[in-house]
């Protein structure tokens, strides 16, 4: 966070769209997208909740049609960054936590839903024990 220090909000936006298509076009995995792809064509809706910042996954939800894009937030005063995050880095229990409030804002009871999990880093493993049905997902793609 202390490398956007100073920088305008509009640059922050503009990396982030910027980094949003290099992964899009080359750093998602195969069996990433086909499974995103699957759960979009069911009508499920799909959350991203990650470490990652959120100007680099809100873009990035935009394009492969993702309802939500939850992650780490930077905070910005007056227009510019000032180098610091804007509440706890989302990882382990934290992930749980912004999803249950993103059900709230969307006015879903988590046990009116069916929550698939998938997850590949320490950081998943709340959210996993959290889902209804998770995945552990190995190196190569496949769920372990």
């Amino acid at each position: 966070a202390a490398a956007f220090r100073g920088q305008p909000e509009s640059a922050l936006l503009d990396a982030g769209a910027a980094f949003a298509e290099v992964i899009h076009a080359d750093w998602l995995r195969t069996d990433t997208l086909e499974r995103l792809q699957s759960h979009l064509e069911a009508g499920d809706r799909v959350v991203f909740v990650s470490a990652s910042f959120e100007l680099y996954l809100r873009p990035l939800g935009d394009l492969l049609g993702i309802d939500e894009a939850l992650g780490t937030r930077l905070e910005v005063r007056d227009g510019v960054a000032t180098g610091a995050l804007d509440g706890p880095n989302c990882r382990g229990p934290e992930k749980v936590r912004r999803l249950h409030e993103w059900l709230g804002r969307e006015d879903i009871h988590r046990s009116k839903v069916h929550l698939v999990g998938y997850g590949d880093s320490a950081g998943d493993r709340e959210l996993l024990a959290d889902a209804d049905e998770a995945h552990w997902m190995t190196g190569d793609g496949t769920a372990a």
